[in-house]
């Protein structure tokens, strides 16, 4: 994966600092369908699209 593909990645961290959230909460959030599911998951390491994270963030999140 090219260096400028992984900036557009963000880990469970980073996501739940954007969406103003704790981490338990984003995992609570996909497990119930509420967020989608990492874009990318390679053993314990999980990312997701930064795009796919602001767009579910401009659609008001999970009210």
């Amino acid at each position: 994966m090219e260096t400028s593909q992984r900036a557009l990645l963000v880990s469970a961290a980073a996501v739940a600092q954007m969406l103003g959230i704790h981490r338990a909460t984003l995992f609570r959030w996909i497990a119930a369908g509420i967020f989608p599911p990492a874009t990318l998951k390679r053993g314990r390491v999980v990312r997701w699209s930064r795009v796919t994270v602001e767009q579910f963030a401009q659609q008001g999140g999970a009210q």
